[in-house]
């Protein structure tokens, strides 16, 4: 696998996983193959409390305003926002769909 997504912990300065981390701690990471380690966290939740781990991180589409696992999201223009991904559209959003149904 590669990296997708920007680690929200690591932007925050609560990343747990460190190099083994299956999310970009820097713009230049994403696209990057996986280390081994970050193919074996993705496996192995962080204990944060309330079960589940990175790969079930969240995000919000800055478009739609929907909250998204970030394998579907991308980052946006401004850091730190997101949109969805091209082929991961936010369900009942098509493009152009926003205009048509503000009326």
């Amino acid at each position: 696998g590669v990296k997708r997504a920007m680690c929200k912990f690591f932007g925050e300065g609560s990343c747990q996983r460190g190099e083994n981390c299956a999310f970009a701690h820097s713009e230049h990471e994403i696209g990057e193959q996986l280390s081994e380690g970050a193919m074996e966290s993705l496996q192995q939740p962080v204990s944060s409390g309330k079960g589940g781990g990175n790969h079930e991180e969240k995000g919000m589409c800055a478009l739609h305003g929907k909250t998204r696992v970030m394998a579907c999201l991308q980052e946006a223009d401004e850091p730190g926002s997101y949109v969805c991904r091209p082929g991961s559209e936010c369900k009942g959003f098509a493009e152009g769909d926003a205009e048509r149904s503000s009326t």
